[in-house]
């Protein structure tokens, strides 16, 4: 059975307008909560500090790293501006002036030639620092340089982080025949990946890990210019995709009128299927290395009965308030067209002539002329990319065996091997 277009203008309840990097990693807000952990993660920490600068350097956002800095450069200030005003630090003895002498020394205002404040003169009386004083002050310059040497050692670690280079479609696309997702190049203006490399694989309900085979092998000299690539796995008798193929068909040869038997029609399934997962890895032209990754869950068999009742929660994770924000593996479904072989009318040039990027540079077509005569040259030919379209799907009818129980072949081999070697491995303590 051939899959129809049921309404090419009628989008799938899933499609998406537009890239959203918020929800790339929305999978990790319903996975980490519907696959638990116990025990201690303590048991595999290389060292307090060592998680500390990790947690620092790779899970805060910049916001939250600024409101700890300033708060601890507030706390700082008033926590030696008070050791000032216990010790008597300065005279005349009082918090406001104490913690103000604290101040100077952390924005570097202090008055290293003399014990004299001369520039805050209260009714006439200049702040004199002792002894004690001196020392506390030079030990918070001292610490408070440490300090920050750590946060500007932190900026720099977070600023050397690769920029994100590529976008994934949101949801991945499996029909009867073929499983496809889309990856499109930010800044495609400027931007050139080399060497750029794409893997796909699926995880399966045993946790066993099973690559797919890509069109053309997923490998790649260069990446630039056209800014999306579709990728492609063709589902066969070794996918882990696989269900099943229909009768075999007759096909009539034009030439000479003869049939033959071919093979029947690919039935898929996404029975016995976690997730499947795609990573790029590429250089820039800067030498700057470039590592993404996307997850799409499957919704459904196992999935389903998992992620019931996160069908009916809401406001827990915002932006993830429902499980349909998740990157997918979509069926009944089909991308819609992003490129074709024509001209850009002025109207679609100009349709986002106010946006600081514009993707086309310019909201006309370059005017050909003839060499010679000057005359204009019509009905030249371009490549028309529209990026609205590069997360759309459409609804598409699918004979996908989403409602049944079987599982690939390739599926269920692979469990009963990952099940027998851990009885084995039960059995006898040798076997790794």
């Amino acid at each position: 059975m051939s899959a129809k277009v049921a309404d090419k203008n009628q989008m799938h309840r899933l499609s998406m307008e537009f890239h959203d990097p918020r929800l790339r990693h929305a999978w990790r807000a319903f996975y980490h909560d519907a696959y638990q952990r116990l025990g201690s993660e303590l048991k595999f920490s290389p060292g307090f500090w060592t998680d500390l600068w990790a947690s620092l350097s790779l899970d805060y956002r910049i916001p939250s790293l600024l409101v700890i800095y300033l708060g601890f450069e507030v706390m700082f200030v008033f926590s030696f501006g008070a050791l000032l005003f216990v010790t008597s630090g300065v005279t005349p003895r009082s918090f406001s002036r104490s913690v103000l002498a604290s101040a100077r020394v952390v924005t570097m205002l202090a008055n290293f030639e003399s014990n004299n404040f001369h520039y805050i003169n209260n009714g006439g009386d200049d702040e004199q620092i002792s002894l004690v004083g001196s020392m506390i002050l030079v030990l918070e310059g001292y610490v408070h340089f440490m300090f920050v040497c750590i946060a500007s050692s932190l900026i720099i670690v977070r600023a050397l982080r690769p920029l994100q280079q590529v976008a994934f479609s949101h949801h991945a696309v499996l029909t009867d025949t073929e499983l496809v997702l889309r990856i499109r190049i930010l800044r495609p203006k400027t931007t050139v990946l080399i060497h750029p490399t794409v893997q796909v694989d699926v995880c399966l309900t045993s946790g066993t890990f099973l690559p797919l085979p890509l069109v053309g092998n997923g490998t790649y000299a260069k990446w630039s210019g056209n800014p999306t690539i579709t990728i492609r796995h063709k589902i066969d008798e070794e996918s882990p995709l696989f269900l099943e193929r229909g009768p075999p068909k007759l096909v009539k040869n034009e030439v000479d009128g003869t049939s033959q038997e071919q093979p029947g029609d690919v039935r898929s399934t996404t029975s016995n299927i976690v997730h499947v997962s795609c990573a790029l890895i590429a250089t820039d032209t800067n030498g700057t290395p470039i590592n993404e990754v996307q997850t799409y869950v499957v919704n459904t068999g196992f999935n389903a009965m998992l992620y019931a009742h996160y069908f009916e929660a809401e406001d827990f994770f915002p932006p993830y308030n429902n499980i349909q924000s998740c990157p997918q593996v979509v069926t009944n479904a089909k991308f819609q067209d992003q490129i074709r072989f024509g001209t850009a009318t002025p109207e679609e040039l100009t349709k986002n002539h106010d946006s600081w990027f514009h993707p086309h540079e310019s909201t006309s077509n370059l005017i050909l002329r003839k060499k010679g005569s000057g005359e204009v040259i019509n009905g030249a030919k371009r490549l028309v990319t529209n990026s609205d379209t590069f997360c759309r799907i459409a609804d598409e009818a699918s004979v996908i065996g989403m409602a049944s129980s079987s599982a690939s072949t390739v599926a269920g081999a692979a469990a009963a091997k990952t099940e027998a070697k851990f009885v084995r491995r039960k059995s006898d303590p040798k076997i790794k």
